[in-house]
């Protein structure tokens, strides 16, 4: 009988420690806004696979997603305020830009152009 009430306190306690976890290190980022965008080389074309790195500011943090073979990116449940945005794809210079992001109206259309370039540009990824 000890050995069950040691075990139900084991298992209680893994819970508690999982449980507070999810309250003490949520992603701060999170919230109701929806940022869409497209991702386009000096002719119009989309370019797939840009890396998009979103960054809050309010929050202090961020995440990265892709752009698919149309050149878009979507960023669903992310808070209102100030994100800066990078954008990153072999061969062509990267871009940097700040967007005021809403929680309450719907935002507009992120459209950004990257620059083709001749030989090699190295960036430093930390």
């Amino acid at each position: 009988m000890n050995w069950r009430y040691r075990m139900k306190k084991a298992v209680f306690g893994i819970f508690s420690i999982l449980l507070l976890a999810v309250f003490v290190f949520p992603q701060t980022y999170r919230g109701r806004a929806r940022l869409v965008g497209f991702v386009y080389d000096q002719e119009g074309n989309p370019i797939e696979d840009v890396k998009v790195k979103l960054y809050s500011i309010l929050a202090e943090a961020g995440f990265d997603i892709k752009t698919n073979k149309e050149g878009k990116w979507i960023a669903m449940g992310i808070r209102g305020g100030q994100w800066n945005i990078d954008f990153e794809k072999l061969g062509y210079m990267p871009q940097a830009i700040s967007v005021d992001v809403s929680s309450f109206e719907p935002n507009p259309e992120v459209k950004v152009t990257l620059e083709k370039v001749e030989g090699i540009i190295i960036t430093d990824e930390l």
